[in-house]
Order: structure tokens, then sequence, then C-alpha cells
């Protein structure tokens, strides 16, 4: 995510990534916003800034009606 932002003059607190397990967690602390699904992991959970809904929702939906401008 650092390379990309860099690349593209993009600053950490317009990111928002989403993930669920613990390779996750340096990209979600990363992000202005990291989000983890519902059912992922406790450590995904734990660096999270937010937890979107699991199971049958759809957790990308929700990030995008949520953080999306």
């Amino acid at each position: 995510m650092a390379f990309i932002a860099e690349r593209h003059g993009i600053s950490r607190e317009e990111i928002v990534c989403v993930g669920d397990s613990e390779n996750d967690v340096p990209m979600l602390k990363y992000a202005g916003v990291g989000v983890c699904v519902g059912s992922g992991s406790a450590k995904a959970k734990e660096a999270a800034d937010d937890v979107a809904p699991g199971g049958d929702d759809d957790p990308v939906t929700w990030v995008i009606n949520k953080y999306g401008k």
C-alpha cells in the first residue's frame, strides 16, 4: 500500500483497506481506515479501526456505503 500510495501521491489518510487475516495486519494499520471483515481473525480485528459485517453480508459494499465519498 505504501508503495502504491507514494507513487500516486495518495496520503495514508485517504486510504481505506479491507482485510480479514493476520497477514493483513500491517495493511490495516497503515491505512487511514482499516476495516476487518466480521469473520476475520482476532488479530486483524484488533488492528482494524472498524469491523464490517461478516457471513452472508457483503462487507465491501458495507465499507463503500460507510466510507465512500
